[in-house]
């Protein structure tokens, strides 16, 4: 299997031939560029919720230690 970086690679030699000014391979690479942002945004998204999900988690936690040291010290 090829890569597509390699395929890119490949088409932007052969585009190159056929459309000297580049105007093509810019276009093309806009439109990859452009999504491979959103990716990467969709990504940050993602990891962002689940960092927030983490963080309350750990503060759950951490209040349920804090109550049960607490309880114990009591007794």
């Amino acid at each position: 299997m090829v890569p597509h970086y390699v395929k890119a690679t490949i088409n932007a030699k052969t585009d190159f031939n056929k459309d000297r000014t580049g105007q093509k391979q810019l276009e093309r690479t806009v439109h990859f560029g452009t999504k491979k942002v959103e990716e990467v945004e969709s990504r940050i998204r993602e990891l962002t919720e689940l960092k927030e999900e983490m963080q309350e988690l750990l503060a759950d936690f951490s209040k349920r230690l804090n109550t049960k040291g607490s309880a114990e010290k009591n007794e």
